[in-house]
């Protein structure tokens, strides 16, 4: 993650954040849960902690993108979520997972919004329809959200 969010990550057995080692504090939860509202990550953090899951396991299932807690799911094999915790901890990261997701589409359209916004300064609609493989109105749907944030100042010194 960037935009005033730190790049997080999980590689050998380590929380990394920009290429840095991260210890696992409070800190590590801001980091490691910074797709989320600033007020919501102590609680978000307390919960992991009373399930038993540590910052490291957290990090690892948003880089990953969950894809552990898929394989070992469709595995069938008797106790797959032991590995992680128990079914608390399976639900609880798989939680987090949707969460970072859904904040990755969230800024991901902000971003086309804004990216359609300027094209329709300089090509038609339908142009810009054709190119994107969408419909005239819905190009104007997405460019109306791109004025939104240009008008609300949404692009940070833009």
């Amino acid at each position: 993650m960037t935009d005033g969010h730190r790049l997080v990550e999980f590689k050998g057995g380590q929380i990394m954040s920009n290429g840095r080692r991260l210890e696992t504090t409070s800190t590590t939860w801001q980091q490691i849960l910074a797709h989320r509202e600033p007020e919501q990550i102590q609680e978000i953090a307390a919960r992991f902690e009373q399930a038993g899951v540590r910052p490291q396991l957290v990090a690892q299932a948003i880089a990953d993108g969950g894809a552990q807690l898929d394989g070992a799911m469709r595995s069938n094999t008797p106790g797959w979520e032991q590995p992680f915790g128990g079914l608390l901890a399976v639900a609880l990261l798989a939680g987090e997972v949707a969460a970072h997701s859904a904040y990755l589409v969230s800024r991901a359209s902000v971003v086309r919004a804004v990216a359609v916004d300027g094209l329709l300064e300089d090509f038609s609609a339908i142009a810009v329809g054709a190119s994107l493989g969408v419909s005239r109105q819905k190009v104007y749907e997405i460019g109306r959200n791109g004025q939104r944030v240009r008008a609300e100042g949404g692009l940070g010194g833009s």
